[in-house]
């Protein structure tokens, strides 16, 4: 497998590195690993279309290309596992502490978000053609404008300031160690990703055409990447993000 990173595209302004590289990529124009990174994104995006706030040059916002299927595409949720470990990995590497990740695609520190991902996946006539890794980590900001989970960064957790670029090669190498796992090794990278789950046994909320079951949480399934819940003693599987976690 190639190395992620070997090429990297440092912009300036674009939409947002997600969108660029899908659009490069159908364009024939991205190689395995190749790597977006931008000083500044007008239409940053998270899940479920929520825009992601990020001052600029002040975060790393990129985007790693994956044109070559890895997975079936009801297995498509391990390279969220890979990205969401590989933060973490790097985050401990900078001495942050109390790292978890909630499901599906956030990265929290001290119950503050740190990070999310965005994997977005390319179709041509029903065939998957690859993926497309998104990343935003909050490096250097240190005021939120808006935000609906208090967010932090790797500055204000550790008081010291990090060229963005720095910590993209930093996290690389967890990348491609991370993913090489995913294919060798993937029980023993699930068990890592499960321990570090947020509230993991604990009580949210499961919202359901507008009303609200209480609900535990009970970690993620291992096949197919959904959620468990122990909803008054019997296992559901949750594909949506439909579940409310700030319930006490």
């Amino acid at each position: 497998m190639e190395q992620i990173g070997k090429r990297i595209l440092f912009l300036d302004t674009i939409d947002s590195t997600n969108n660029y590289a899908i659009e490069k990529m159908r364009q024939n124009d991205m190689q395995w690993g190749d790597v977006v990174c931008a000083k500044h994104q007008t239409k940053g995006k998270g899940q479920r279309h929520k825009k992601w706030e990020s001052k600029r040059a002040e975060n790393l916002l990129c985007s790693v290309v994956l044109n070559r299927p890895l997975f079936l595409a009801d297995q498509l949720f391990k390279i969220n596992i890979v990205a969401s470990l590989s933060v973490v990995d790097l985050l401990e590497q900078l001495g942050l502490e109390e790292i978890q990740i909630k499901w599906p695609n956030d990265i929290y520190v001290r119950q503050k978000k740190i990070a999310g991902i965005l994997t977005e996946s390319i179709w041509s006539q029903n065939k998957l053609e690859g993926v497309v890794l998104g990343i935003g980590l909050n490096v250097n900001q240190q005021v939120f404008e808006t935000y609906d989970i208090p967010p932090t960064s790797v500055c204000l957790e550790t008081l010291k300031t990090h060229p963005p670029k720095d910590i993209l090669e930093m996290l690389l190498p967890f990348l491609d160690r991370n993913l090489q796992k995913s294919i060798n090794d993937f029980n023993t990278l699930f068990l890592r990703y499960h321990a570090r789950l947020y509230k993991l046994n604990k009580p949210v909320l499961l919202e359901q055409k507008n009303v609200y079951k209480q609900a535990v949480f009970k970690g993620v399934n291992k096949q197919s990447g959904a959620a468990l819940l122990d909803l008054k003693g019997q296992i559901i599987n949750v594909m949506t993000s439909s579940i409310i976690w700030h319930v006490d």
